[in-house]
């Protein structure tokens, strides 16, 4: 059954357009996903605005990051994401990990998020890996507020959140939803809408649909305004939530949502890459760049297996990089620059 909401929401004038009214999108995570079938219902949102979502989903319950990777070769993800054509690959952590104290942090999670950020860039060069900021616990996590402090409050566990999946989404080129911004904001402007279920945890069917929005806005590129709601949601919620998402989305643009509104990822150079099986190498050549340049070879599994750091002169950068010892196979050229990549598969046979 679908209700309308009837709320008048401020349309944003956006300066950027869609290029597509079609997204295929791969969900990876765990409840936080699928509670309330968060994917269904950013569908069933895009849908009233006249998108389409075609999603698919690989959830394990309780799963951190390093789960989805040391279960790869067991598990169905890593076919899901060989079957390439996606246009965005969402990355879920388990709902402590990315709070977890620095260390801990680098060492148990970051890289683990990096592999499966590099594998779905690997398969799906083209797409744009979505870090799914969550939030903090309603009361905090009580049982281990005594050994870490940042656990003590739904607020400060929300602000660790939020720094390490920035953090993550800078330091990777790849982007954010950021869930997690809109609930604090939401919390702290209105906390009688309830965004947990009753296990302070989870999110209830208003913080399901907030998420869906915030999703709806990354994937398009665009303000929220539907008539569209669920059960359980009051037309007054829609309206109020709607608008949280459009202030956090475009009001704070300058942390999550740079990369949409500058030249698209690959254009700020132009880059040539290809294989010479005469020569056993891969010839690299860069043109109207003017910042450090870092290249890397990956392999279908994501790993970096040489990485090289170099200078252009007079706005151009020409190399080979030798692969007379790699295995043949398909492997991933990626250039980056200051926040712009550029990736290309090669085939050594």
């Amino acid at each position: 059954m679908k209700v309308k909401c009837f709320a008048l929401i401020f349309s944003l004038v956006l300066s950027f357009c869609v290029n597509s009214q079609t997204k295929n999108v791969l969900f990876i995570g765990n409840s936080y996903t699928d509670v309330n079938n968060l994917p269904f219902m950013v569908s069933e949102v895009s849908s009233s605005m006249g998108k389409t979502i075609n999603y698919d989903v690989h959830t394990a319950g309780g799963a951190q990051f390093s789960t989805h990777w040391n279960n790869i070769n067991t598990s169905d993800l890593l076919e899901k994401l060989q079957k390439g054509n996606l246009d965005f690959v969402v990355l879920q952590g388990q709902s402590q990990e990315v709070a977890f104290p620095d260390m801990q942090f680098m060492t148990d999670v970051y890289p683990y998020a990096l592999k499966l950020d590099s594998l779905a860039k690997t398969y799906n060069p083209q797409c744009k890996v979505v870090f799914y900021m969550t939030w903090g616990y309603r009361y905090g996590d009580a049982v281990n507020c005594p050994y870490y402090p940042p656990f003590c409050t739904f607020l400060s566990m929300s602000q660790r959140l939020y720094d390490n999946y920035l953090k993550m989404a800078t330091d990777f080129g790849s982007w954010v939803a950021p869930v997690g911004a809109a609930w604090i904001k939401s919390i702290v402007t209105d906390s009688t809408i309830v965004l947990h279920s009753s296990d302070n945890s989870h999110p209830s069917i208003q913080g399901t649909y907030l998420n869906s929005c915030i999703f709806y806005s990354t994937f398009f590129q665009d303000s929220i305004n539907t008539q569209y709601l669920p059960v359980g949601v009051s037309n007054a919620e829609c309206y109020f939530l709607q608008n949280i998402s459009n202030s956090i989305m475009f009001d704070s643009s300058a942390n999550w949502f740079q990369s949409y509104i500058t030249t698209p990822r690959g254009r700020n150079f132009e880059a040539n890459v290809y294989y010479s099986k005469e020569t056993q190498s891969i010839s690299v050549g860069i043109n109207n760049i003017f910042d450090d340049i870092e290249i890397l070879v990956l392999d279908v599994k994501a790993q970096v297996i040489k990485r090289i750091n170099t200078k252009p002169i007079g706005g151009i950068v020409k190399l080979d990089i030798n692969i007379n010892n790699f295995i043949d196979g398909l492997y991933v050229v990626r250039i980056m620059s200051k926040g712009d990549s550029y990736n290309s598969k090669i085939v050594k046979y």
